[in-house]
């Protein structure tokens, strides 16, 4: 894997366990460290391609309902989305 690659993949993950939607990670013991990993790359390729916030979010709400089961309205998926995006539009141009 590149290295640019993998870089912005491990500060998706930091930002998704920061998140942490199901409330179950711990920083202090950086556990689980891949929770939401099943995310990371459907992600990567949606910024790359260019989604916006909603978009984004869309997807977010997709993984939180059908993959974890969570209810529709369980997080904030809009201020997440916005916020990914942002990281995003702001990591160098290659």
């Amino acid at each position: 894997m590149p290295a640019r690659l993998a870089h912005r993949q491990a500060a998706l993950r930091r930002l998704l366990n920061q998140w942490d939607p199901l409330g179950v990670y711990d920083d202090l013991l950086d556990f689980p460290p891949d929770e939401y990993r099943c995310m990371e790359g459907q992600l990567l390729l949606r910024l790359e391609s260019g989604a916006d916030e909603s978009e984004i979010g869309d997807y977010l709400r997709l993984e939180l309902v059908d993959h974890f089961g969570l209810r529709p309205d369980a997080c904030n998926r809009a201020d997440f989305a916005r916020r990914l995006v942002d990281w995003f539009a702001s990591l160098p141009t290659p």
